[in-house]
């Protein structure tokens, strides 16, 4: 009995195979779509609610209120509403939607929702994830002993050279005193929240603090701390994990 009903329901996927295929082609588009204008309207939008404090609550309240409403009771939400239920421009709309309200959340919600008595916030790039329980310990240490800020900085050990647009060489940088900076970060939550509130650009949060003139301290870094950001920096940090 169980051997023919799966026979059957074999039959059944085979049958509909094409228009499975063709379902998922669209989800996987309509998931592009969504996520493509999600990020171009949500960063700007996030950051101008940023910089304008009277817009973060009305932004935040509502992305923090359609954010619990799952995907799925959003879709059927705007089907009334837009006249196409279960369609193609409902779904798109749904998706969209549901990416925008998640981005302006994550962008805008990190130091808003860190408790007014926090001392210390730390900052981490998840593109680092071997950072170790000691490296973090390490710069909230650094801020807990009177430092603005903490860095893990590992010395260079390459020859470094300033080279001009066409790629000539316009001089060799002398080493000492350069570090390349890691993740994790830590810094007096008070310091890191005017930095932020500035609306400045920097590469890092310890250039928004620095450039507020407070002091930022480097620590040892740890070489096994590698960003991933490439094909080859995943298969460096899988050798480092079996290590």
């Amino acid at each position: 009995m169980l051997i023919a009903q799966s026979l059957i329901q074999w039959s059944y996927v085979t049958g509909q195979w094409g228009q499975i295929q063709a379902d998922l082609i669209q989800h996987i588009e309509l998931s592009l779509i969504a996520l493509g204008f999600g990020l171009v309207i949500s960063q700007p939008l996030a950051l101008l609610a940023w910089r304008f404090r009277p817009l973060r609550v009305p932004v935040v309240g509502l992305a923090s209120a359609l954010y619990v409403i799952p995907s799925l009771a959003l879709f059927a939400i705007l089907g009334p509403i837009t006249g196409y239920v279960a369609s193609y421009p409902t779904a798109l709309i749904a998706l969209v939607g549901y990416t925008l309200l998640i981005l302006i959340w994550n962008t805008m919600a990190g130091l808003d929702a860190v408790p007014d008595d926090t001392e210390v916030i730390v900052v981490h790039d998840g593109a680092r994830p071997l950072a170790s329980a000691a490296l973090f310990r390490s710069v909230v240490d650094a801020v807990a002993g009177g430092a603005s800020g903490a860095v893990p900085g590992v010395p260079l050990t390459d020859t470094v050279k300033r080279v001009d647009d066409d790629g000539a060489v316009v001089s060799t940088v002398p080493r000492h005193g350069l570090v390349t900076v890691q993740t994790p970060q830590a810094f007096r939550a008070d310091v890191l929240r005017r930095a932020h509130a500035t609306g400045d650009d920097a590469t890092d949060d310890a250039g928004l603090v620095e450039a507020q003139g407070a002091t930022v301290r480097v620590v040892p870094g740890d070489p096994r701390n590698v960003k991933v950001t490439t094909p080859a920096d995943l298969d460096t940090a899988r050798a480092l994990v079996g290590a």
